[in-house]
């Protein structure tokens, strides 16, 4: 996905706009000087095509290439030298048993720029084309820098124009990145700062954390990945805001081969969570909101019905009530697995607020604390019946070191918990419920979806790393 990602970027890149500007000298008679000798007569502009950009090109080869007399070759080779676009030097070369003193040319960085100024966008190599861009605009933002600090100039107007332009052009590009997905994964995407911690502080303590890690996060953007990895084509739809954050967030999912297709750049900030882990099993979860930043899909409008058309199976995450129940009753109509896992804010709502999105829902998830508040926040005495009555096929909640319990129409199963070192147990439920899927997707009952979810989320428990914890296939042979 990555890879398709960038060719789609460099196609619509290439066809619309040139994407040199040439480093010239700063004196204007240079720049003349520089401009004339290359571009003042076809000899010059035959010359720097067959010069390569990274070798020697030997004045043979270049008489030989341009087809125009030798005097003529010489004399603009000798301009070029004079003006910085070209080096050159000599070397002996043994051929038929005589030793020969031969000239070759190399392109200054200025010559390297008119190589590629000339040559045609498609013969340039992706490797070249990476380098050149790189270098062109760190030599520009450093140009920009020193004269923003020299004439006391606002540097952010710059800063801020250069990311709106980003996530402008990345929205129209994500689009053409298009592909048959089997999951559909609707959720939050955010930025995790893990510390851990031996104790947590007390009031007013000041506590030095053992190490911290940043990593991409966001629980539903995390199934999305851990599908990845295990080989499940997976869509994200989710907004992402258009800000540092948000880079980080793109690029980490466009990496991972994660569909971004259908997701939702807004010009808001995009969220992030502070997690403090105690000796890698307590953990406590911030996640400071406010108006300006995105969260998740909250209207039927935000949605695009042809992925979910398209998908075997619909995840619904971080998704606001009224989305959710739309989309959850469009996939149930169109014989969809729907699989239903909200986050902390959205069981506090209680039974009866999820309750649309339930009775369209196959499989339902949360942990032991989800049950606890799901339960506190109903109306009535919640038991595991009330969920498969409604039309829940199984009500899935784990339950850490005690296992996880199943509920379905012939009553409950309790499946055992793996022993392992446990590390770190963030992230498990979202690998848990990605192995799941990988395992109802490819034919598996529940009881053995259920093993191969238990699988996954121990391994991913027995390591630190934020998602590089986040199991591969090939792991879990």
């Amino acid at each position: 996905m990555g890879e398709v990602y960038k060719h789609v970027i460099y196609v619509l890149f290439m066809s619309e706009l040139w994407p040199w500007i040439v480093p010239l000298p700063a004196k204007t008679n240079e720049q003349y000087q520089v401009l004339t000798s290359v571009f003042s007569s076809r000899v010059a502009t035959s010359i720097i095509k067959c010069i390569k950009p990274y070798d020697k090109t030997y004045q043979r080869e270049i008489i030989e290439a341009t087809g125009f007399s030798k005097k003529a070759i010489l004399n603009v080779l000798s301009k070029l030298v004079k003006f910085n676009v070209l080096n050159e030097g000599t070397e002996r070369i043994e051929k038929n048993g005589r030793k020969y003193w031969v000239k070759w040319y190399t392109p200054t960085f200025l010559g390297r720029w008119l190589i590629f100024l000339l040559t045609p966008i498609e013969k340039i190599d992706r490797k070249g084309l990476e380098e050149v861009l790189s270098n062109l605009f760190n030599l520009y933002a450093n140009s920009l820098v020193k004269l923003c600090l020299k004439l006391n100039i606002d540097f952010n107007q710059y800063y801020t124009s250069l990311n709106k332009a980003y996530f402008s052009e990345l929205s129209k590009a994500l689009i053409n990145t298009r592909r048959h997905c089997s999951v559909a994964v609707f959720g939050s995407s955010a930025l995790d700062y893990i510390v851990s911690l031996d104790e947590f502080p007390e009031p007013d303590e000041v506590r030095v954390g053992r190490e911290i890690s940043i990593s991409p996060g966001g629980s539903s953007a995390n199934v999305a990945v851990a599908l990845s990895r295990l080989k499940v084509p997976t869509a994200f739809i989710g907004k992402i805001g258009s800000d540092d954050i948000g880079r980080v967030v793109v690029k980490s999912l466009i990496d991972e081969g994660v569909d971004l297709s259908s997701v939702i750049i807004e010009d808001k900030r995009t969220p992030y969570a502070i997690v403090f882990i105690k000796s890698g099993f307590d953990k406590r979860i911030v996640v400071p909101l406010s108006d300006d930043m995105c969260l998740s899909i909250s209207s039927p409008l935000e949605i695009n019905w042809s992925i979910v058309d398209e998908a075997r199976l619909i995840y619904i995450g971080e998704v606001f009530i009224e989305a959710a129940s739309a989309l959850s009753s469009y996939a149930r109509s169109k014989d969809k697995i729907v699989v239903y896992r909200p986050s902390t804010p959205f069981l506090n709502m209680g039974f009866e607020k999820l309750k649309p999105i339930l009775e369209n829902t196959d499989i339902f998830i949360t942990n032991r604390y989800g049950w606890s508040l799901i339960c506190k926040s109903s109306f009535k005495h919640l038991g595991y019946d009330d969920f498969i009555d409604i039309g829940v096929k199984y009500l899935i909640i784990t339950k850490g070191g005690e296992g996880v319990d199943v509920a379905m129409q012939d009553g409950v199963k309790t499946f055992p918990s793996i022993k392992a070192n446990i590390v770190d147990t963030s992230y498990a439920g979202d690998v848990f419920s990605a192995g799941l899927i990988k395992a109802i997707l490819n034919g598996g009952g529940i009881d053995e979806a259920v093993h191969y979810a238990i699988k996954a989320s121990t391994l991913a428990i027995s390591r630190t790393g934020g998602r590089s914890k986040i199991p591969l296939l090939e792991e879990l042979v």
